[in-house]
Parts: structure tokens; sequence; C-alpha cells
């Protein structure tokens, strides 16, 4: 040990025995460990060259360094946080405050700071509400209930399109519930009354809650008592419910035992430490890509169409898995579920019935997805919907239940169910779809007359009438006369907002502008409302279970005030998404299609040196070694013109010696004779002449290799 460490540690040796009788409060016990690392510092550096001060500095930035890291070790923070321009303002007002600065105690960081803190983003919210009211931008009331630590709680947000909502408030939600555990529809009434009364009515555009009973009585109430307001049903949660039903439905078995199938495989690889472990290897060797399973929620059934999608492009590393040495030891030990994920794997009548199911569904998936956006696309769902039912019309004859899928959609997609005239509106106005003629459909035109008296409800109409002057701006816009008529005008509708193509160039429509603003405001979905609830657990951990709803509501008011401004800082821009079913379909298609073209094994098409002894001596070990190698080889036989699959292995006596032959099923061809469905072939060179002739695309999975000269 070099002489000028071991002078230090005994320096500090001596120092502690001298102090160890005495009595110190914290402060002084954590600067004197303080000193100590800065002298033990000091020493190591005296070597290198420079002035003292500079190596007094380089010294003090190492310890803060090393301090820094140690209390994001200590109290487990997310290395991300480092990242934050709340953790760099920290560190920089630490340091503008000097060597004497000493940080506040818990008491005062949770009551005082906190309050000070919560006061200055009230504040600021007020003043973000005041500002949007100026500019005619209404907000959306979302609200949801939750239990949390067994605390009944019901939160409001307002809602501006864009922006991370504001928390306005929870109350507690124990008064919810009746005497027979049903919600209060009067309560729920009661509760959101109290929140726009608050806000002011006129700054309301909407109210989005779920589409629970209550919620629908509930909404029901408030449109008899504000006019004006649009009450909609989260269409996010609307589609999500429809995947349920089809899922779930006792006319839907189909659906539902491939659902099962596809949860034995995902806890096969997922909750046993040996497939998961042989799994990432087969996935890094077919797929090049670390993917995980998706497990799907009991409540976002859209994620079950994600966890089917994630499964099927898994498929070749899946097979590859199952068929391999380690695999097969694993399930000799294991249990019955084994073999029933091995037989499922191994079964491409499965696969075929999954990819035609997710070329059926997927687009459902994508209704969520658009629902759940958090830009200005209340515009898009129309349209979208209409592509969907349009797809189910096409291709629903890919399964034999598939007009079932197209009847409970269209039972569902339609005005008064999904949809409501505000969404016909924002269609109509959607600068995407401008050269759309919507003049000449009657339900859009109606709709867009209906929602005018609603957004004009609380200003004063001109002579002429609000019906009168917006069909008039609606004209112009449509035959993109004035300002519309600009060059610029055409580009602008592809790539900005609906907001910021207005405000541009609907400068002679002022009345169509102000419309559009209040219209693509909306949010479509409740999502702000029920993420709330996950920031809500964040920050009520068990070991944070005693906070009371009241100082949770401080700290999630302030994180979500630091969120905004992190955005406003660095620039962050939200883009709506571009999406179109033909996109949406063929990106997934081709990444099903990359998984089914995918070689999954290479078969020797040759009887290999080890099969001679294994195919004239009957035991279960040599069984199990020809099955790993033939079973579900395709082959195709010139005499009967037939298409046959290899199921297993079998001891065969009908000719001297016996030896072990492979069972074929018939799968395409010419077929008369239904009692030869099932044949025997001897492993020969004939057999692999057979296995060579098979057509595409039998076998495309397979990388047959010939015997080497």
């Amino acid at each position: 040990m070099p002489a000028n460490i071991s002078k230090i540690m005994i320096n500090k040796l001596q120092e502690l025995e001298i102090k160890a009788g005495a009595k110190r409060n914290f402060i002084d016990r954590v600067n004197d460990e303080m000193n100590y690392e800065y002298q033990e510092i000091l020493a190591g550096r005296v070597k290198k060259k420079g002035t003292i001060e500079a190596g007094l500095n380089s010294a003090a930035c190492t310890l803060a360094d090393q301090k820094i890291a140690q209390y994001l070790y200590v109290t487990r923070q997310s290395f991300n946080s480092c990242e934050s321009t709340a953790y760099k303002e920290m560190v920089s007002a630490i340091s503008n405050a000097g060597p004497g600065y000493i940080g506040p105690s818990r008491q005062v960081v949770q009551d005082r700071l906190l309050d000070e803190r919560f006061a200055i983003v009230k504040r600021a919210d007020e003043e973000r509400l005041s500002r949007h009211s100026q500019k005619g931008e209404g907000m959306t009331i979302t609200s949801d209930a939750c239990t949390i630590h067994k605390k009944p709680l019901t939160n409001y947000i307002a809602k501006y399109q864009n922006e991370p909502g504001i928390l306005l408030k929870y109350e507690d939600a124990t008064e919810l519930y009746q005497e027979d555990a049903t919600k209060s529809a009067d309560r729920v009434f009661d509760g959101l009354v109290e929140v726009i009364e608050n806000v002011g009515p006129s700054n309301v555009t909407a109210v989005t809650l779920d589409n629970a009973p209550v919620m629908l009585a509930a909404m029901g109430l408030l449109q008899i008592r504000y006019e004006f307001l649009f009450c909609l049903g989260c269409l996010a949660h609307k589609v999500n419910t429809l995947v349920k039903h089809l899922i779930k439905d006792d006319d839907m078995n189909d659906i539902f035992e491939i659902v099962e199938k596809t949860k034995k495989i995902v806890h096969h690889f997922n909750d046993k430490h040996k497939p998961h472990a042989l799994l990432q290897l087969h996935l890094s060797e077919h797929l090049m890509t670390p993917l995980s399973f998706i497990i799907p929620a009991d409540t976002r059934f859209g994620l079950y169409l994600l966890s089917l999608h994630r499964v099927y492009r898994m498929k070749a590393a899946l097979q590859s898995c199952v068929i391999s040495r380690e695999h097969i030891i694993f399930c000799e030990n294991g249990s019955i579920e084994d073999d029933e994920v091995v037989e499922i794997i191994k079964d491409d009548i499965y696969w075929d019935t999954l990819l035609q199911l997710l070329t059926l569904l997927l687009p459902l998936l994508r209704l969520i997805r658009l629902a759940e956006l958090n830009c200005e696309n209340i515009g898009k769902f129309y349209p979208a919907m209409v592509a969907v039912k349009s797809h189910l019309e096409a291709e629903h004859t890919l399964l034999p239940y598939g007009w079932k899928i197209r009847d409970k959609f269209n039972a569902k997609a339609k005005l008064g169910e999904w949809l409501q005239c505000i969404h016909l509106a924002a269609y109509v106005l959607d600068p995407e779809y401008w050269d759309v003629d919507h003049m000449a459909m009657a339900d859009a035109m109606d709709a867009f007359a209906q929602v005018i008296d609603k957004v004009f409800f609380h200003r004063s109409p001109p002579d002429q009438g609000w019906f009168s002057m917006l069909m008039g701006q609606l004209n112009t816009y449509k035959k993109k006369e004035g300002y519309f008529s600009r060059p610029c005008a055409v580009r602008a509708a592809q790539t900005v907002p609906p907001i910021t193509f207005f405000q541009t160039y609907g400068i002679a429509t002022m009345e169509l502008t102000y419309m559009a603003k209040k219209i693509f405001l909306v949010s479509i979905a409740n999502e702000a409302a029920e993420l709330n609830w996950k920031q809500y657990k964040d920050n009520s951990t068990k070991n944070r279970s005693a906070l009371l709803p009241d100082k949770v509501h401080k700290l999630i008011c302030i994180q979500a005030a630091a969120t905004l401004r992190e955005h406003q800082l660095n620039g962050f821009k939200y883009e709506a998404a571009k999406w179109t079913i033909d996109d949406e379909v063929c990106k997934l298609s081709k990444q099903v299609q990359m998984s089914r073209d995918n070689i999954i094994v290479k078969f020797l098409n040759y009887q290999e040196d080890w099969e001679e002894d294994k195919i004239r001596t009957k035991n279960r070990a040599h069984e199990s070694l020809l099955n790993d190698k033939y079973q579900h080889v395709y082959l195709y036989d010139s005499d009967t013109q037939e298409t046959r699959r290899i199921l297993h292995v079998e001891w065969s006596t009908a000719h001297r010696p016996a030896k072990y032959a492979v069972v074929t099923q018939f799968v395409h061809g010419i077929h008369e004779n239904e009692e030869d469905d099932l044949v025997s072939y001897y492993i020969n060179e004939s057999l692999f002449d057979c296995i060579r002739a098979a057509p595409l695309p039998y076998n495309q999975q397979r990388r047959l290799i010939e015997r080497p000269n």
C-alpha cells in the first residue's frame, strides 16, 4: 500500500478514536465524513500537474459526483432522473448556495416546501386555464374512480390536447357506492357539476367518461343541465369492450380457444426459467432481436391482439426451440402442460388460424391506438372506423366465424353507438380529408349543423344567424377560396395539425376557425384520468401508503407541471399520427409474413449414419430421435399426386425385417379414397425424393441439406 494512503488511514483512525466518546449531532458527523473523504481525494491528486486551487476544485467536484451517485444508489432512484431538468437545476442551485448550505429536513420537505411548490404550480395552472379561456379554447373534463390501498377515490382532470392534463381534485368515493354496492349516478353527476362550476361552464366543451352504465346515466343528466356540453363515451374503452366480447362471448369459442392456447405458450416460456433461457437463444439466432412476450391486462383487451401478434412473430424461434435437444430433455422431466405446449407449437393448423385471425382483427387495434393519441385526432376516428368496416366486409371469409366478427363490429360502429355528431363534424373540418365531398353526405352535414348550436351557445348570434354564417364559411373552405386557395395550404393540410392549419389560413373565416379550435381540442378518450391512477400508485406505494390523498394530489400536480416545463424547454412537439388502414395492415402483414417465411431448422435430406441402427431397433429413445427429425416434414408422392405431412414415426411390421416408418396425412391433391388418409413410407431414398419434390409453400421453413459429395 502506498505510504501516503497508509498515513491518511492511520490519521483517520486516530481521529476517530479521539472523538469516539464525544457526543456529536448529525450535522457534525456528516461534516467529519465529508472532510475525511475530501482529504483522501486531495492526497491522491497532489501529484497531478496544475495549481493548488485547480486541484481543490477538481477534488471537490469528484467528491460531489460520488455523493450524488451514492444518493441515487441508496434511495433507488432511476438513472434517467439525471437527465431531467429538475436534477440539473437542483445541482446548480446547491452549487450557487455555497459550502455552508445545509439541505432541508424530511419534515420541511413534506410540509412547508411541498405546500410552497404546490402553490406555485396551482397558480401556474390557473394562468394556463385562463390563457386557454381567453383564446376561446375549451377543456375536456375526464373522470375515473379507483380503489388504491383500500381507499376508494375519484379524480377529475382538465384535458387540453397536446398538453399534460391538469388534476383538478381528488375526492373520497365512499359515498359514490350505494347500499347494494352499485355506484350512484346522482353522486357522479353532482361531482361533475361541482367541477364544471368551479372552472366555469363556458370553459368546458366536453366531458369524456368510460361507458359503464352509471357513467352513461350521469352524462344523460349533464346534457339536460348543460345544453351546450358534449358528453362522450371513451372510444378506446368502447373498442376494448368489443374485443372482450369477441374473445369471451359464448358464440366465439373458436377465438377463445386460440387465446387460451396462446396463453399456455406465454406461460410456458415466460414463467419457467429453462424454456425462457432457451427461447432467448433461438430468438437471437432466428429473429436477431430479443423480443419479449406481451402479457394482457384484465381490462385492456386490445393487448390480447398484441399478445397474439407477438407470439406469431416469434413462431420461428418457438418451433426451433421445442425441437431442440435441451427442450426435449426438459419436457421429459416436466408436466403434461409442457407436452401440450409442444403440441400446440408443432400444430400447423394453430399457426394458420392465428395468422388469419390476426389479419382480420389487427385493424381494431389501430382504432384503440388512434383513440389514445394525445393529439388533434377526433376527426380521424370516423374514416378509420369506416376503413375497418370495409376491411372486415372484404376479409371475413378468412375464417368460418368471420361473419360474426363483422356483424358485432357493424352493430357498434355507427352514429349513436360509438360516434356522436361532434365526431362527424370534426371529420368534415379535418384538413386531411379536405378533398372529400362532405357537402353531399347528409349525415355529416346534419351532424355539423347540430354542433354549431352547441359551440356558439355562449356567444351572441349575428343578424344572419350562426347557421347561415358557418355554412357560408364552410363552403369557402371546401371550395378552397380566399386564403385556402394558396398552394402552400394544400401542402399544409397534410402536414400540420388542424388547429394550426385554421389559425394560419382561416383568417377570413374566423368563426369557422373558432369552431375548429373548440372541436379539435376535445379528447375522445379518458386516458388522462386512467393514467392519473398510475401516477397515484407511483406516489402511493406500500412504503408510502400513509400519505394522505391531499399530499399525493400535490405531488402529482407538481410532477405534471415539471413534465410540461420539460417539454417546453426541450422544444417538444406533438405530431398527429398519419395512419391509413392500408399502412397499418401492410405493415403488420409484412411482419407476419416475415415470421412465416423464416427458416427455422436445417433438414438433412438423406439418411444419416446414426439412423441405420435406430431405424432397425425398436426403442422409445430411437423413436423419439427419429420423430425429432422427420415430424411435420412435407412430401409429394408423384404416383398418387398427393402432398402429405409426416405426423410421426411408428414401428412397422408390414415387411420383413420390421423397422420404423413415417406415417403421413393427406394435405393436398387428388384424394379419392378416404381410407388412405394415413399412409406409411419407409425411410429410404424414395422418401427423400418425395420430400425434395414437395411444392411451395410446404417445407419453406426448412432448409433442405443434401448429402455432401
